[in-house]
């Protein structure tokens, strides 16, 4: 059972990373709609739009901007203040706080996605900023504050 369960682990990562841009993974933290440009500045034009708490694929950088891209929304430039690079884990984990919120992204502030019971088991696949981005067994993906899950 345990080398099942250590082959699973490098099988999701093994495909996390296949499926990860060149400089890995990062989230959305801009609080309105966030542009994507065509080219590393304002004056480009803008060829969609991403929202807080969206992940995209981290391509390259370019003197403060990231060349993104994310399912539905596209490929290009998004001012690199306005996303964080997210740090990968790749562990399951166990919430150690009653009533522990799931959110949205990675802060207080950001919406509710639902409640975690006190010794819950979840898979980390990353961190920001004393955040862990996480999944239920259910499958939802969200964020909850670092100091809620035993690693």
């Amino acid at each position: 059972m345990f080398i099942l369960g250590i082959m699973l682990l490098l099988t999701l990562a093994f495909a996390a990373t296949a499926k990860a841009g060149a400089l890995g993974q990062g989230v959305v933290i801009d609080e309105d709609r966030l542009n994507i440009r065509s080219g590393p500045g304002t004056e480009y034009s803008i060829v969609g739009s991403l929202y807080y708490g969206n992940i995209v694929e981290l391509e390259d950088e370019n003197d403060g901007w990231y060349f993104v891209s994310r399912r539905g929304a596209g490929r290009g430039w998004c001012s690199a203040k306005l996303i964080l690079a997210i740090e990968p884990i790749r562990s399951y984990g166990h919430i150690n706080a009653p009533d522990s919120n799931m959110r949205g992204g990675p802060s207080k502030d950001s919406s509710l996605l639902g409640v975690f019971a006190n010794g819950e088991e979840v898979y980390v696949s990353g961190h920001v900023s004393g955040w862990y981005r996480v999944q239920r067994s259910s499958g939802q993906w969200g964020w909850v504050f670092d100091g809620y899950v035993n690693l």
